[in-house]
């Protein structure tokens, strides 16, 4: 009875109907894996039906090669030859491009949030210059109207032009410099400098309009609040609106935080709150604008 089920299992396995280890041909055909044996010289001796055909240039590519973007076929070495396996990267392939997709609209968000942002702060430049045109707008409004008037008179009253202008021109320095002080500010602060040019240039006015005019002294670079540096630049216009045309000379000292004038040839208006003191002699005035960081003066 053994020699008889020896015999069934031998005919067993050469009928086919168990399989043995006598048949790798067959067993690579059958596999459901696209893999491949070659030998050292890149000959295919087994090989699946379902890999895909390479070339012998493919076969001995050392890197992955590529069948149909979606299929890699990778190469080992194996003793006396080379074996074959092709993986299947088409939901690898699928999932990158949804992460680009992902990636790209993450990316156009970001871009359109940065533009978003971009807008937004331009807007807010914007009006914050708008802001400071209507504050310049307001603050230059009684010089404004004072250089219209000046100059109607002076088209209807031609012997009166070359006066008129001559007071346009203070005005109009006085306008330029308070708008540039403005603009220059940066939170809220000024350097003492930009008094120093202001007042110079007032002057420089003057001396063309006739006004005998010295002028010393500076100030420095060292920052100081915006409106007590404004404050006290208009407080000089207002004495020199005061006091034209009637103004004969004027002396002006620039020391410390202080700003001396002694205006000579015209009565003056003790002006109310301004920064400093003033004092009259006959038709001289001696006049200290103070600066202070408390407040416009002391």
């Amino acid at each position: 009875s053994c020699y008889m089920l020896g015999g069934v299992w031998i005919l067993c396995i050469t009928i086919g109907l168990v399989p043995s280890n006598i048949d790798y041909g067959g067993l690579m055909q059958e596999t459901g894996l696209g893999t491949r044996i070659a030998d050292k010289d890149y000959r295919v001796v087994y090989q699946s039906r379902s890999a895909f055909p390479l070339t012998k240039e493919q076969l001995a590519s050392a890197s992955p090669v590529s069948i149909d973007g979606d299929t890699l076929v990778y190469r080992r070495t194996i003793t006396g030859g080379h074996v074959y396996c092709q993986t299947d990267i088409s939901e690898l392939n699928r999932i990158n491009c949804e992460l680009e997709e992902a990636r790209e609209r993450t990316t156009e968000e970001s871009e359109l949030l940065r533009r978003t942002n971009e807008l937004k702060e331009q807007r807010a430049q914007i009006s914050a210059k708008s802001r400071v045109y209507d504050d310049i707008a307001v603050r230059v409004h009684a010089q404004s109207q004072k250089i219209a008037a000046l100059s109607a008179e002076a088209q209807q009253r031609p012997e009166k032009f070359e006066m008129n202008m001559r007071q346009i021109s203070i005005y109009a320095a006085y306008i330029k410099r308070v708008s540039n002080m403005m603009l220059l500010s940066s939170d809220g602060r000024l350097p003492k400098k930009e008094l120093t040019l202001a007042i110079a240039e007032s002057a420089r006015y003057l001396s063309l309009a006739g006004v005998i005019t010295e002028i010393s002294g500076d100030f420095d670079d060292a920052t100081v609040d915006e409106g007590m540096l404004i404050s006290i630049y208009e407080q000089f216009e207002m004495l020199l609106e005061q006091t034209m045309p009637a103004l004969h000379a004027l002396q002006i000292t620039l020391r410390a935080d202080t700003v001396k004038l002694v205006m000579e040839g015209a009565s003056l208006i003790i002006p109310e709150n301004i920064a400093g003191t003033v004092e009259l002699d006959d038709d001289t005035a001696f006049v200290q604008l103070r600066m202070s960081e408390g407040g416009v003066g002391r």
